[in-house]
């Protein structure tokens, strides 16, 4: 089997991987990112961690964005007739 060097993304460690593995894009597999078990869990870890902190980020600042730009009905207001410019329909005949 075909193998490749890697480094570790938690201690830094070259470790020995096999390349010909078929994985599944929706299925984390350690040996990817780490050297063991224990390190895989642990980047898995802060990997879960720092996108909770984005998706919160991107919520906040969507509900923040959606308030601010809601779009405002513009209401218009009709002018009131000043008394002395009232005139009935008499006077005008």
């Amino acid at each position: 089997m075909p193998k490749g060097i890697k480094k570790c993304k938690v201690c830094g460690k070259e470790y020995e991987y096999c390349k010909s593995m078929i994985t599944d894009p929706k299925m984390f597999r350690w040996q990817d990112v780490a050297c063991c078990q224990e390190h895989g869990a642990i980047y898995l870890a802060q990997v879960m961690e720092a996108r909770k902190k984005v998706a919160t980020a991107e919520t906040t600042k969507l509900a923040t964005d959606g308030a601010e730009s809601a779009p405002t009905k513009k209401r218009s207001r009709k002018k009131k007739a000043d008394a002395d410019e009232v005139v009935s329909d008499k006077e005008m005949a």
